[in-house]
Protein backbone atom coordinates (compact mmCIF):
# COMPACT_ATOMS: atom_id res chain seq x y z
CA UNK A 1 0.00 0.00 0.00
CA UNK A 2 3.00 2.25 0.31
CA UNK A 3 2.84 3.05 -3.41
CA UNK A 4 -0.45 4.94 -2.97
CA UNK A 5 0.19 8.70 -2.89
CA UNK A 6 -1.17 10.62 0.13
CA UNK A 7 -1.96 7.43 2.08
CA UNK A 8 -1.75 7.72 5.87
CA UNK A 9 -1.24 4.25 7.40
CA UNK A 10 -0.99 3.39 11.11
CA UNK A 11 0.61 0.34 12.72
CA UNK A 12 -2.78 -0.82 14.06
CA UNK A 13 -3.98 -1.35 10.47
CA UNK A 14 -6.04 1.82 10.18
CA UNK A 15 -5.58 4.09 7.19
CA UNK A 16 -6.93 7.15 5.43
CA UNK A 17 -6.50 7.88 1.75
CA UNK A 18 -7.55 10.95 -0.17
CA UNK A 19 -6.61 10.38 -3.77
CA UNK A 20 -8.13 13.67 -4.86
CA UNK A 21 -9.16 15.89 -1.92
CA UNK A 22 -12.87 16.56 -1.88
CA UNK A 23 -13.75 13.76 -4.30
CA UNK A 24 -12.12 10.50 -3.18
CA UNK A 25 -11.88 9.86 0.57
CA UNK A 26 -11.55 6.36 2.00
CA UNK A 27 -11.01 5.39 5.62
CA UNK A 28 -10.51 1.85 6.80
CA UNK A 29 -8.93 -0.78 8.96
CA UNK A 30 -7.17 -3.90 7.73
CA UNK A 31 -7.68 -6.94 9.95
CA UNK A 32 -5.23 -9.82 9.73
CA UNK A 33 -4.39 -12.95 11.68
CA UNK A 34 -1.60 -15.47 11.28
CA UNK A 35 -0.05 -13.16 8.65
CA UNK A 36 -3.12 -13.44 6.38
CA UNK A 37 -5.72 -10.87 5.44
CA UNK A 38 -9.03 -11.61 7.17
CA UNK A 39 -11.13 -8.62 6.15
CA UNK A 40 -11.02 -4.89 5.48
CA UNK A 41 -13.54 -2.40 6.87
CA UNK A 42 -13.98 0.55 4.48
CA UNK A 43 -15.90 3.83 4.79
CA UNK A 44 -16.05 6.88 2.58
CA UNK A 45 -16.76 7.73 -1.02
CA UNK A 46 -14.75 7.31 -4.19
CA UNK A 47 -14.86 6.45 -7.86
CA UNK A 48 -14.75 2.88 -9.12
CA UNK A 49 -11.20 3.48 -10.39
CA UNK A 50 -10.04 4.58 -6.93
CA UNK A 51 -11.74 1.59 -5.28
CA UNK A 52 -10.03 -0.84 -7.67
CA UNK A 53 -6.67 0.86 -7.13
CA UNK A 54 -7.06 0.54 -3.35
CA UNK A 55 -8.14 -3.12 -3.60
CA UNK A 56 -5.15 -3.88 -5.83
CA UNK A 57 -2.80 -2.31 -3.28
CA UNK A 58 -4.35 -4.21 -0.36
CA UNK A 59 -4.65 -7.60 -2.05
CA UNK A 60 -1.52 -7.43 -4.17
CA UNK A 61 -3.17 -8.11 -7.53
CA UNK A 62 -5.25 -6.20 -10.03
CA UNK A 63 -8.72 -5.28 -8.74
CA UNK A 64 -10.46 -6.99 -11.62
CA UNK A 65 -8.72 -10.27 -10.62
CA UNK A 66 -10.25 -10.49 -7.14
CA UNK A 67 -12.95 -13.03 -7.93
CA UNK A 68 -12.37 -15.04 -4.76
CA UNK A 69 -13.26 -12.09 -2.48
CA UNK A 70 -16.66 -10.95 -1.25
CA UNK A 71 -18.12 -7.58 -0.31
CA UNK A 72 -20.44 -7.20 2.69
CA UNK A 73 -22.79 -4.29 2.10
CA UNK A 74 -23.99 -2.47 5.19
CA UNK A 75 -26.55 -1.74 6.55
CA UNK A 76 -28.23 -4.37 4.33
CA UNK A 77 -25.93 -7.19 5.55
CA UNK A 78 -25.82 -8.53 2.01
CA UNK A 79 -22.82 -10.48 0.69
CA UNK A 80 -21.85 -9.93 -2.94
CA UNK A 81 -19.14 -11.47 -5.04
CA UNK A 82 -16.39 -8.92 -5.73
CA UNK A 83 -16.96 -9.06 -9.50
CA UNK A 84 -20.73 -8.54 -9.11
CA UNK A 85 -20.20 -5.56 -6.81
CA UNK A 86 -17.78 -3.92 -9.24
CA UNK A 87 -20.02 -4.64 -12.24
CA UNK A 88 -22.94 -2.76 -10.69
CA UNK A 89 -20.85 0.27 -9.62
CA UNK A 90 -21.74 3.58 -11.25
CA UNK A 91 -19.84 6.82 -10.64
CA UNK A 92 -22.92 9.01 -11.03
Amino acid sequence: MEQLPSLCFELDGSFAWMREPGTDEIYGIIYDAAQELQYVDLHGFCTKETFLQLCSAIIGREGEECGDFEILLLPEHTLQEFQDFVATWTDE
